[in-house]
């Protein structure tokens, strides 16, 4: 899984993106999530609370929030063995941490990867912020 949340960074810039974007083309509430709903997902929200300029430990703690809320998907019951389950129906702060480190090393940071191969600038960061944060 820490390979993965490497590669969210590495390979799916443009995707988180068009995802930031997205919030800035349509300003009204949004929901969003991926298949399993904590891991892509846990990544958007990570990368768009960076955008609002929310401390890590803050996103780290929000984002360990999908091990209380989390709902298994009782089709997926008996469908792998259950150490892969259990990989797949939580997350760690390692995943995250791999992610993360992965924006610092080789992008400089989150505000460079925001603004590097996610593809916002400044006025996109500054709107972004004017439309989901209280004055």
């Amino acid at each position: 899984m820490r390979q993965t949340y490497r590669d969210f960074v590495n390979h799916n810039a443009t995707v988180f993106g068009r995802f930031l974007r997205h919030l800035l083309e349509v300003p009204t509430p949004q929901v969003f999530h991926c298949t399993a709903g904590k891991d892509r997902t846990g990544f958007a929200a990570a990368l768009l609370l960076s955008a609002l300029e929310v401390d890590r430990a803050t996103i780290e703690r929000d984002y360990l929030l999908s091990n209380q809320r989390y709902r298994r998907d009782p089709q997926a019951e008996g469908q792998a063995p259950p150490h892969v389950l259990q990989v797949l129906w939580q997350v760690e702060s390692s995943f995250l941490h791999a992610a993360l480190e992965t924006v610092d090393q080789k992008h400089g940071g989150m505000r460079a990867y925001l603004r590097g191969p996610v593809g916002l600038n400044e006025h996109d960061l500054t709107e972004l912020q004017g439309l989901l944060l209280q004055n």
